[in-house]
């Protein structure tokens, strides 16, 4: 595993989130997002959930600020593509607002970088077809809130590599989360599908 240095693109509920849990496991993160106010806020709520994790015993107050010292922000996506060897993208869920940003990280990011997308519909062939590296892409949908809930469902692309699809596997393991291995394009993924399932039994059940 080379990765080193991790970049999470929107800063929002599950974007600051992923970027704890991150810092958590030890990883430099920098989060970029649109304006300062949103990355103001993506750090107080982090604080507000480290907080809440040493309060329960979880880690220690210590580890709590060693994991924010961990954190940056930047407004400039150039700036995190260049020091970023694992990046998650975690904005809208727009296929086109996706498409988008995966072409410019893809322009921005070393050739070494894995890019991902938090995506929890959206499969990669919808956003991710025109970039160059398609066996450094793929999708890790964390469920919310990402810091607490430790389950990631890890899906590949159509050329997704094997080695990148491992070190995405193992990368959620090293920040004591459980990887929930897709191995093939699957609108909805696992979870979604079963909660829609479930949602139609618990429907179906109330007609009668």
């Amino acid at each position: 595993n080379d990765i080193q240095r991790v970049g999470v693109v929107g800063s929002g509920l599950m974007g600051h989130g992923i970027a704890l849990a991150f810092a958590m496991g030890g990883y430099p993160t920098m989060m970029c997002d649109l304006d300062d106010d949103r990355l103001d806020a993506a750090m107080r709520n982090a604080a507000a959930t480290a907080r809440l994790f040493a309060d329960e015993g979880l880690i220690t107050p210590t580890q709590a600020e060693e994991a924010l010292g961990l954190l940056s922000t930047t407004t400039n996506l150039a700036e995190l593509a260049a020091n970023s060897d694992f990046i998650t993208e975690a904005i809208v869920e727009r296929s086109q607002d996706k498409r988008e940003l995966f072409n410019q990280l893809d322009e921005l990011c070393p050739a070494h970088t894995i890019i991902v997308s938090n995506t929890s519909s959206l499969v990669l062939s919808d956003f991710g077809s025109d970039v160059g590296r398609q066996d450094r892409i793929g999708v890790t949908h964390y469920f919310s809130p990402p810091a607490i809930v430790p389950g990631v469902e890890v899906a590949r692309g159509p050329r997704t590599s094997d080695e990148t699809y491992e070190t995405m596997a193992s990368l959620m393991t090293r920040i004591n989360h459980v990887p929930i291995r897709i191995q093939k394009e699957m609108p909805g993924y696992l979870l979604n599908r079963l909660q829609a399932a479930a949602m139609m039994g618990a429907v179906a059940c109330h007609a009668l």
